[in-house]
This record gives C-alpha cells, structure tokens and sequence, in this order.
C-alpha cells in the first residue's frame, strides 16, 4: 500500500506543474493582446475625438463666413412664428369693443407693426400687447384701450372714448382743435362742428384749462352760455359769454368765484344783460360795470 500510494502522487505532481506552465503562457498572451488591444481603441478614440473636433471647428468657421450665427435671434423667432402658425394660432380676426367715434380702419392702421406688419396672418402669440396698446391710445379719440388674446385666433380691442369738452384755437384764429376736459387734442374739425362748445384762447397749452372746464362742468346752465374762455398773462381765465359779458376769474381758488357767479346769477333775472363786465379777482369786493 505504502507503495501505490507514492506512485500516485508522483505522477499528480507532474499533471500539476504541466497545467500550470500552460496557464502561464496562456494568461501572459492575452495579457499582452489586451495591452495592445487598449492601446488600439485609445488611439482609435484620441483619432475619431480630433477628427470630430476638427470637422466642428471647420463647420463653426464655414457658418461665421457665412452669417449664419449674426442673425440667429431672427432665425429662431421665425422658427417660433411659423410653429405657432402651423399649430393654428394665427390671427384671423379681430374683434371691437367701445368706439362710436373712433374709426374702425384707425384702430386696424394702429394694429400694423412696423416689423411683423398687418395684425391678420400673424402668430398671436407674438402680437405685443403693450405696443399696441401704446398705438391705439394715440389715436385722438380713444382715452382708453385694452388689448387681449382671445385663443386661438382672436384679438380683441376695447376701448373708451373722450368726451368733448371745448373748442382750442391755438393761434387765435383759423385751426380749430377738439379737446376734452383734460385738455387732451381729440381731432381738428371745421368751424360749423361742435359750436354748442366753449372756445379755449389765447393759450399755447389747452391743459391749462382743464381745472377751469372741469369746475365749468358742475354748473351746466350757466358753461352753456360761456362763449369763450381766455387766458391772461399764464396765469388766470376770462369768461366770455355769448352776449359778451365778461367775468374775471382771479388766479387762485377760482373754484370759490364759479359758485358766486353762480349764485349772483341764480339771484338775478339775467346777469349778463344788466353788466358789461364783473370783477371777481378780489374775494373781498366784487367790481362790475352796468351797461350803458
């Protein structure tokens, strides 16, 4: 027994020293064909990366010469624009609220945008609505204006219109200018229209009656009868009325003077027929001439 058994292992021994030596070699080959392997993909990789970063250089220096990047704020917008559009969100009507004197075509003339033009056939939403609201509050008429979106094809205008208030003569004769009660130019109009109203004159700047106008405007019996309302030395109004009887209004609190012409002429069967003139510049005295 003893025997066998020392031959057993003798024979074990050398099997085990054989497998090992081809392992060996085995394992220092593939050792060597991934080291040339990794070596292959790296250089691979360090190519392809500077080709591609050389094929991008050369594309950003063919777009430069050729514009491409100056205007890609323009380019992007239309792209915007024109995706709008196809997804339906054009501007095919335009909808108008609130103008009885204000013209139908000045409200679509202030709709064109000096860049994108006409208001129909645009993206909605791209209109601005700020500017044209800017622009439509420049018309004369309009005091007031919203413009809104109504999705997906709709701009909607609302607006507010000026009430008339006087008649304004800059230059004492000739051009007759509508104003409201703030002194704000409505529109120029003939000398047959709106002679109901006051004449504003001898004034470069209507506004500065709109204080006097908007006092007037508390007593109606008595602003229909006022022919005219003349400014002296920038600093105070006449009032002219139709039969040429004149009321002087002082500078300050001309509020107080209104309500006592006012009153005077309440009291008396027709004041402006019995006087020429009355002088209410001094809150103390009153000073007026009968007529002759």
């Amino acid at each position: 027994m003893p025997k066998v058994s020392g031959k057993k292992n003798k024979k074990t021994s050398r099997v085990s020293r054989r497998k090992q030596a081809d392992r060996g070699l085995l394992e220092s080959a593939g050792a060597v064909l991934d080291s040339f392997t990794q070596r292959a993909l790296r250089l691979l990789l360090t190519y392809t990366a500077v080709s591609v970063t050389g094929c991008a250089i050369i594309l950003v220096l063919m777009l430069f010469a050729g514009g491409y990047f100056f205007n890609i704020g323009t380019r992007l917008n239309n792209l915007s624009v024109e995706t709008a559009r196809a997804a339906g969100f054009e501007v095919t009507r335009i909808s108008l609220k609130g103008g009885l004197q204000t013209r139908d075509q000045d409200i679509i003339a202030a709709l064109y945008d000096r860049d994108e033009g006409q208001a129909i056939g645009r993206s909605l939403f791209h209109v601005n609505l700020r500017e044209t609201r800017q622009r439509i509050e420049d018309i004369g008429w309009v005091k007031n204006a919203s413009v809104s979106r109504l999705w997906p094809d709709t701009l909607h205008v609302s607006i507010s219109e000026r009430t008339p208030s006087a008649l304004w003569q800059p230059d004492g004769q000739g051009e007759l200018l509508l104003i409201d009660r703030e002194g704000a130019v409505i529109t120029r109009v003939g000398s047959h229209q709106y002679t109901g109203l006051p004449l504003v004159i001898n004034t470069d700047d209507p506004t500065r009656a709109s204080t006097v106008l908007a006092h007037l405007a508390q007593y109606p019996g008595l602003s229909a009868r006022i022919a005219a309302l003349k400014e002296q030395g920038n600093r105070r109004w006449d009032l002219v009325f139709r039969d040429n009887f004149v009321v002087k209004l002082p500078e300050n609190n001309f509020e107080e003077a209104l309500k006592e012409l006012y009153e005077l002429d309440a009291q008396s069967e027709d004041l402006s027929a019995a006087l020429d003139y009355l002088d209410l510049r001094n809150k103390d005295t009153v000073y007026y001439d009968p007529k002759s």
